[in-house]
């Protein structure tokens, strides 16, 4: 079968170049479908979707991802993923290897299927985290009064466990005297005066290993930041 594949050409990383060779190789397997400007992929997943297709399939980054994502939530279609990005966040998690684009094919040819839940912040989709602020502006530009930030975070000059609070809830309404940067899985969504954040009704379905081959991206991260283990201050009860 052919698999419908989303694809930023303008992508000339070396990873990108990588995953133009591969997809050469194996032409046979995919109708590879290339980007032009920003919002094409989600709109590009979102007309697979609606046209019934079991799979589409993101191969890039998370920036890619972000966008596929957002065409398929709602829908039954699956997510193969071929990461080809920097750092790749949500295939670690999913267990995807990251440095064997023959490898994350043959986990899509294999046809395990997990369920991964979809959040949203004003509306746009995200299956991992959101920043408002900090590190939403590390995003929108470098400055160096976040590198001197990351560099103290990074030295142990920032007190985590002072200067975090730690809850859990199925929604949220972070409120700002002025608009405030605002990211979701790492991409630029603007600047908003107020940011929603809910859980959604519905599901990503994903193409992963039934069980990662890898240890947590998230539990590596914090194994070089070591984060301090606290209860949550505030823990609300799932609505009905």
């Amino acid at each position: 079968r052919r698999y419908p594949l989303i694809f930023n050409p303008r992508a000339h990383s070396q990873k990108g170049e990588k995953v133009l060779r591969f997809l050469m190789t194996h032409a046979n397997h995919f109708a590879v479908y290339a980007t032009n400007h920003a919002g094409e992929a989600r709109e590009l997943a979102a007309r697979f979707a609606a046209q019934g297709e079991a799979v589409v399939i993101a191969a890039g980054g998370d920036g890619t991802l972000n966008e596929v994502v957002g065409g398929l939530a709602g829908s039954s279609t699956v997510l193969g993923i071929l990461p080809a990005g920097t750092v790749n966040v949500f295939a670690r998690e999913m267990g995807i290897p990251c440095h064997s684009l023959d490898r994350a094919f043959a986990i899509i040819e294999r046809g395990c299927v997990r369920e991964v839940d979809l959040f949203a912040a004003n509306g746009a989709p995200f299956v991992q985290m959101a920043g408002v602020g900090f590190d939403a502006a590390v995003i929108e530009e470098t400055t160096w009064i976040v590198l001197d930030s990351l560099r103290g975070l990074a030295c142990g000059g920032i007190d985590r466990l002072a200067s975090t609070s730690y809850f859990q809830t199925e929604a949220l309404t972070v409120r700002a005297d002025c608009e405030v940067p605002v990211q979701v899985d790492g991409e630029w969504l603007g600047r908003f005066a107020e940011v929603r954040f809910k859980e959604t009704a519905h599901h990503l379905r994903v193409l992963a290993p039934e069980c990662p081959l890898t240890g947590s991206f998230a539990d590596n991260l914090k194994s070089l930041l070591p984060w301090p283990q606290r209860r949550p201050e505030l823990q609300t009860t799932r609505s009905r």
